[in-house]
């Protein structure tokens, strides 16, 4: 995923080479500081420990280490859905009670953004990752060796904390709800379940990368200027599938269809999980910069209590209300949230402005 849950040291912009010259950088290639044809701000520095200046191989091996540790966090705190059925029967509990191995690890995972964040902006983002590693591998020795369910409640809860130092991405928790009456499926199928998710996460991982930097270089050439509120325009796509993701679940499951019909849909939601909230999180950096960490810890801080509210209530939700209402309320929560980008393309300078002053005022 390309979201860190820490800021990064430099947030690099495409600006038009019309709208805005910058200072060349001294014995820097090219190719280094443009993107798309366009230039980037800020321009590498002349400091050789500049990320911005790191050959390309310690690039990729920091986007390496980190993207195992953030599959860890995933792979953690979502393998346990397609037991839960196992869990239930051996540990005599009910669906609900099995749930909260889930929803807690949700929990956790957004008080753990609390405590990762602040240490890497004071201690720097390798120490926290590294403590928080190692704290996670042996949590999850815990988690393996436990014996009874409140010890492996407890080991999911600190399992959570530990994971909070990456970015984590909770589609997978849907099939959870699979094991809801009268929607029966084998652990088997819930885990080739997680297969249209996988494949909806890469399809976003290009198109929320590569695509949405050429849609908004597209309109920072057409419009000859660079304000941050052009990075929402890439949007559009995200707002075309994931809504309609939601759509497809909702009457796929309320009509017990063919599981290729939830799959499909399932695939196109997690398409959005990953594609949207790239975008949106870039536009806060890009627009809030001095404030970075302070707004990506509340976003994952939020992100995660909806998340761990959504997961607790959605077995009896489901069971009381079921699936069509479910998912269209989601359906409309997510299109509401997209079409906020509307009002804030057009007025997010303004309302910029407006906070420029007030925090000079305060």
């Amino acid at each position: 995923m390309s979201n860190p849950s820490g800021p990064p040291v430099h947030v690099e912009m495409a600006v038009a080479h019309d709208a805005l010259k910058t200072e060349e950088p001294h014995a820097m290639p090219p190719s280094s500081h443009h993107h798309h044809n366009l230039q980037l701000l800020p321009a590498p520095s002349a400091d050789p420990k500049d990320p911005l200046r790191w050959p390309q191989w310690l690039k990729i091996a920091a986007l390496i280490s980190t993207a195992i540790a953030n599959f860890t966090a995933n792979f953690a705190g979502t393998g346990l859905s397609v037991a839960a059925q196992i869990l239930a029967m051996q540990y005599h509990k009910s669906a609900n009670d099995v749930n909260a191995l889930l929803s807690f690890n949700l929990l956790f995972l957004g008080v753990g953004n609390l405590v990762w964040v602040p240490l890497g902006v004071k201690f720097g983002k390798r120490f926290a990752l590294i403590t928080s590693m190692a704290m996670h591998f042996a949590v999850l020795i815990w988690t393996a060796k436990a014996d009874s369910f409140n010890s492996l409640l407890a080991a999911r809860c600190l399992s959570g904390l530990a994971g909070g130092a990456g970015e984590l991405i909770l589609i997978f928790a849907f099939p959870q709800l699979l094991f809801a009456p009268p929607y029966l499926f084998t652990p088997v199928q819930v885990g080739l379940m997680q297969i249209a998710a996988i494949i909806g996460f890469g399809l976003a991982c290009f198109a929320g990368g590569y695509v949405a930097d050429a849609i908004t270089a597209r309109v920072i050439i057409r419009q000859g200027r660079v304000f941050p509120e052009q990075r929402l325009v890439s949007l559009i796509p995200g707002f075309l599938i994931s809504p309609v993701g939601c759509i497809v679940i909702a009457f796929a499951c309320s009509h017990q269809l063919s599981w290729v019909a939830i799959a499909f849909g399932f695939g196109m939601a997690s398409f959005g999980t990953v594609y949207a909230p790239n975008i949106a999180i870039t536009y806060v950096v890009e627009s809030r910069p001095k404030q970075a960490s302070e707004a990506l810890v509340s976003i994952n801080v939020f992100k995660n209590l909806v998340s761990f509210l959504f997961l607790y209530t959605a077995v009896d939700w489901v069971a009381a209300r079921g699936w069509l209402e479910v998912y269209m309320i989601i359906f409309m929560l997510v299109s509401l949230s997209m079409l906020l980008a509307v009002p804030f393309y057009f007025y997010g300078s303004r309302l910029r402005a407006m906070s420029s002053r007030l925090e000079r005022f305060l």
